[in-house]
């Protein structure tokens, strides 16, 4: 699996060592990066986070370590905004933070939901839960940032893949198309099993549409 090219899959429950595996495997991609480039690790929470960070300084060397980028999909959705967002709108890209932004909800009469759609495409007000959303319409829609991104990150490591939701999902199938993408997975743990836009097919969505290779579960 290590040796394995193209975009993989490592299914497994908790403790059976998939961070493990994909640190190695992004071991093994670093004699190939070229000068600016990084594997990218995206994970759902700060305390994912740190657990990630932990196994980094178990496993991997200072240098390599530098290599690896370790963020939430929503610092990597915001960066990108940040850097990018002009290309949805014409204009920079604006956050309403949640706190702001349960003000505004708790004083606008109507559905919100709705208002908060039209200021992100009006004005490009982007509250967090759109962060994915407008990442997502951003890559899709500029294959020239595709190729931005993935020549900065060869390799994307996905952690919880299965808890992916919609828009993440379209985030992971657009970077597919130019870049390398290790998805871990646990088919037995759904965190978000509450929402309705995480898909309870995810992995068979991904092995329709990215066909990764070495689809197989780990020995506990």
């Amino acid at each position: 699996m290590i040796a394995q090219t193209g975009h993989l899959l490592v299914l497994g429950g908790p403790g059976s060592g998939k961070t493990t595996i994909a640190l190695f495997k992004a071991q093994g991609r670093f004699a190939t990066l070229k000068p600016g480039q990084e594997v990218l690790f995206l994970s759902f929470s700060r305390a994912a986070i740190r657990q990630v960070l932990l196994r980094c300084k178990e496993i991997l060397t200072p240098s390599q370590r530098r290599a690896v980028v370790v963020q939430t999909y929503h610092a990597f959705c915001m960066e990108m905004l940040e850097a990018h967002g002009r290309l949805l709108h014409g204009r920079p890209v604006r956050f309403l933070y949640p706190g702001e932004e349960r003000l505004q909800k708790s004083a606008f009469d109507g559905d919100w939901s709705v208002e908060r759609q039209r200021q992100a495409a009006e004005t490009g007000l982007y509250c967090f839960d759109l962060f994915a959303a407008g990442t997502a319409d951003l890559l899709e829609g500029c294959a020239a940032l595709r190729g931005l991104v993935a020549d900065r990150f060869p390799m994307i490591i996905v952690d919880e893949f299965q808890d992916t939701d919609d828009n993440q999902w379209r985030i992971v199938r657009a970077l597919a198309q130019m870049t390398d993408v290790f998805c871990l997975a646990d088919p037995e743990q759904r965190i978000f099993d509450y929402r309705t836009d995480i898909d309870p097919r995810r992995l068979d969505i991904l092995r329709e549409a990215v066909r990764p290779q070495n689809a197989r579960p780990l020995v506990e």
